[in-house]
């Protein structure tokens, strides 16, 4: 619902991110303190996009969301509610 609301609660200590989702800030707040994800957070400011989908034209700068999105060609939901049957190819927290 947060992408909807463009609610952004979880804020960064070290500069001035802020996200709707708890797991994207924890992605970002590596970007100050891990190399590899230093990297690919650079990628953000320099456009390079080195992950292409193989069935459509879509290019990330990180393999991660790459294979996220290929979940939308297979159709592969990995996470599942505790409280009842719903599915869904991302976690939602």
């Amino acid at each position: 619902m947060r992408t909807h609301t463009s609610e952004k609660p979880f804020s960064c200590k070290l500069c001035p991110y802020k996200s709707n989702d708890s797991s994207n800030l924890v992605r970002h707040i590596r970007t100050h303190t891990d190399s590899s994800s230093l990297a690919v957070h650079m990628r953000t400011h320099t456009s390079e996009k080195p992950f292409s989908c193989k069935l459509c034209p879509y290019k990330s700068n990180d393999s991660s969301n790459l294979v996220r999105h290929i979940r939308t060609h297979t159709g592969e939901k990995l996470f599942r509610c505790e409280l009842c049957e719903l599915k869904c190819q991302t976690a939602v927290v």
